[in-house]
């Protein structure tokens, strides 16, 4: 699950209320009990994300240590598929919540070796419901029709096509 978010702090915490407000069909405590992340700036107000409006802790937040990605190398993993679709360099400001939702929809239906084989779509909707993936906006891709290069989400976009092609 991703949220894009242009206004760092606010913006995330916006995208953990989301989830929350659908946490009796997620059981967001049981789904999102941590967060563990980086130190980025997005992150330094730690209470807007551990608790919600009313003051009740609805997750903890860890942070990684500086330069240590084998703290959450499955994070990471994700990242290099991110980084497949989305290069450096390409605009995110032409990027809408649901081209996020279809970029991680084809990623987690990606079958994983240390999930022995299951996509982490599979093993979310086991552990949590086809409801719970529904509500959080992710389906699943056939395995064939997963696409990780930079059409799934650019092919719309006239801003983008122009831009890749100066790039040629």
């Amino acid at each position: 699950m991703a949220f894009f978010t242009s206004a760092p702090a606010r913006r995330c915490r916006a995208a953990w209320t989301y989830c929350g407000a659908i946490s009796a069909a997620t059981r967001f405590h049981v789904c999102f009990p941590l967060l563990l992340t980086d130190r980025g700036s997005e992150f330094e107000k730690w209470e807007m994300f551990e608790r919600d409006s009313f003051g009740n802790t609805r997750l903890r937040i860890f942070y990684c240590d500086p330069m240590q990605s084998s703290q959450k190398p499955h994070v990471e993993n994700n990242h290099n598929y991110i980084r497949d679709i989305i290069p450096n360099g390409f605009p995110l400001g032409c990027l809408a919540q649901a081209d996020i939702n279809l970029m991680f929809s084809h990623i987690n239906s990606v079958p994983r070796l240390s999930l022995c084989d299951k996509t982490p779509y599979e093993m979310f909707c086991f552990l949590h419901g086809e409801k719970a993936a529904q509500l959080l906006d992710i389906t699943s891709v056939p395995r064939d029709e997963v696409i990780l290069k930079p059409y799934l989400i650019f092919r719309k976009n006239k801003q983008v096509q122009r831009i890749m092609k100066m790039q040629d």
